[in-house]
């Protein structure tokens, strides 16, 4: 009976760890520049620092790799944009994408709040056209973005992305 229960444990535990490692993930000559947890699935951006700079966006689930961005290695160096901006207490930045019409924003926001406590918020927000579509925050505590990305990045000017977007529908549509 012993050897029953531990054998099932065994088991259970083997399968929990295969499946937690098969979300989507940077490879070994990678690093994470931002990893955001959401319910059962994973957005990533990994960075690759060999001869030149090269990032890759990945979102999936333990089952499938939903999406991996961009298609070529080529694209990769101009493809995501960094933009920061100083506040009172801390930074918000951002990385910004942009796929089929669809802008994805990779928003780490570690400024004090009003009220003086500090609650660091990561997410993913996208929008399509005017419109956002989603907010997603981010589950994991290490969701920021990580510093090689200040370094290596390209850079756009900020804009907090529902300025950057109501800024835009202001403007007479041609």
């Amino acid at each position: 009976m012993k050897v029953l229960i531990w054998s099932l444990l065994l088991i259970v535990s083997t399968s929990l760890y295969a499946t937690e490692g098969n979300f989507p993930k940077c490879s070994l000559s990678e690093k994470v520049i931002f990893e955001c947890k959401i319910n059962t699935k994973r957005a990533l951006l990994c960075g690759s620092y060999g001869e030149r700079v090269q990032y890759y966006y990945r979102f999936g689930s333990p089952q499938k790799t939903e999406l991996e961005l961009p298609n070529s290695a080529d694209e990769s160096s101009n493809f995501f944009r960094l933009a920061s901006h100083p506040t009172p207490g801390g930074n918000v930045s951002y990385i910004h994408f942009s796929n089929n019409g669809y802008e994805y924003y990779f928003l780490d926001d570690s400024s004090k709040l009003a009220d003086k406590s500090f609650s660091p918020i990561s997410q993913l927000v996208i929008f399509r056209g005017f419109k956002k579509i989603k907010s997603l925050i981010c589950e994991n505590d290490d969701s920021g973005i990580n510093e090689d990305a200040y370094i290596n990045m390209s850079r756009e000017l900020y804009m907090y992305p529902d300025d950057k977007w109501s800024h835009l529908q202001k403007r007479p549509l041609p």
